[in-house]
């Protein structure tokens, strides 16, 4: 894309580009609207208490490595902090309770 593209121009490339890659788009979208579900299942749980991933995974019926894979997400975005280790696990808890 070249900087003398006009808005039109680039609707219309992406608007073609949509069309060619129809399926990948709608599984995409798919995929995202179950990661934002999750999420957002993970986050209301954390907001209840803290908790480590065999308990959080209980909570949101979810096995124990797709949760973790999911709170890592959320860790490098700061929406989720690690807290105090229990047992062998740390605990997770909401970032903005760390500031409140």
């Amino acid at each position: 894309m070249t900087e003398t593209m006009t808005a039109r121009e680039r609707s219309e490339m992406l608007k073609v580009l949509r069309e060619q890659h129809k399926e990948t788009v709608e599984i995409t979208q798919l995929l995202l609207r179950e990661q934002k579900k999750i999420h957002q299942a993970i986050c209301k749980a954390l907001r209840e208490k803290e908790m480590a991933v065999p308990e959080l995974a209980e909570v949101i019926d979810l096995p124990t490595h797709e949760t973790l894979w999911h709170l890592t997400a959320l860790k490098r975005y700061n929406i989720i902090v690690e807290s105090e280790m229990c047992g062998e696990y740390f605990l997770y808890k909401m970032a903005e309770q760390e500031a409140g």
